[in-house]
């Protein structure tokens, strides 16, 4: 069985989360001002009800030099071909 990998949005808000914590956007309120949402926006980063937009992402890897693969995140399944 060969294992792919998908995106997986309900663990990419929290990790960008947590890697805008380590450069120093720690509060919801500073969250709210960089990234130019609200803060209903940013409790669902947190929990993985909602994963942020691309261009979210892409705006913070290039303020932070991050690469896109240290921001998302994926999980792997395996690929049983076709039924």
């Amino acid at each position: 069985m060969k294992m792919k990998r998908a995106y997986d949005p309900i663990q990419t808000g929290p990790n960008l989360i947590r890697l805008a914590n380590e450069q120093g956007l720690k509060t919801t309120s500073q969250l709210m001002k960089y990234f130019r949402v609200s803060d209903t926006t940013i409790d669902n980063w947190k929990s993985g009800k909602k994963a942020p937009s691309i261009d979210k992402m892409v705006e913070f890897c290039g303020d932070f030099d991050y690469s896109l693969d240290d921001v998302v995140e994926y999980t792997e399944f395996e690929d049983y071909g076709d039924y």
